[in-house]
């Protein structure tokens, strides 16, 4: 049926059942595909959302938090574009705390990575951050490191800091 129509072998009272069948699927798909978008768009959207923060930087919350900067590469000295920095994190809140570091030169958002710092976490490799990036190539960045984890419901900022790394 639908090669006729394409062929004009179809009459009217044909195409217009035809394109009434084509009509009614098109508003099965897109109420599907609607549902979908109700049901996955929350919690895609709360998964790529930027973590609820407050913009101070000190233990939220109950309980204590601390986060500390620490140079692997170069050893012992500053962090640099291309280096490697971990953190030294403590917590009370959480036994599954998070880092997440962010990267800015100027207004442009250079570098983003983020890992687990307990045992069980499966990318252990992860907390060793390189800085470096398909857009961060050279200069030096401003950073700042933001310990948190998810409560069950959202994820929650415990403290952050601020470091510059030379380009």
């Amino acid at each position: 049926m639908v090669a006729a129509c394409r062929e004009g072998r179809l009459g009217e009272e044909a195409e217009a059942s035809l394109g009434g069948s084509i009509m009614r699927m098109s508003h099965r798909v897109t109420g599907a595909i609607m549902t979908v978008l109700l049901i996955v768009g929350p919690v895609a959207g709360s998964a790529s959302a930027k973590r609820n923060s407050d913009q101070s930087s000190g233990s939220r919350g109950k309980g204590e938090s601390s986060l500390a900067l620490v140079v692997l590469d170069p050893a012992g000295g500053e962090p640099v574009q291309g280096g490697q920095v971990t953190f030294d994190v403590s917590t009370t809140v959480t036994d599954k705390p998070l880092v997440s570091l962010d990267c800015y030169q100027g207004d442009e958002w250079v570098y983003w990575a983020s890992a687990g710092f307990y045992d069980e976490y499966p990318w252990q490799w992860a907390r060793n951050f390189t800085l470096v990036s398909d857009h961060w190539t050279a200069g030096s960045a401003e950073c700042t490191a933001t310990l948190y984890y998810h409560d069950g419901r959202r994820y929650r900022d415990l403290t952050s800091i601020g470091f510059h790394a030379n380009g």
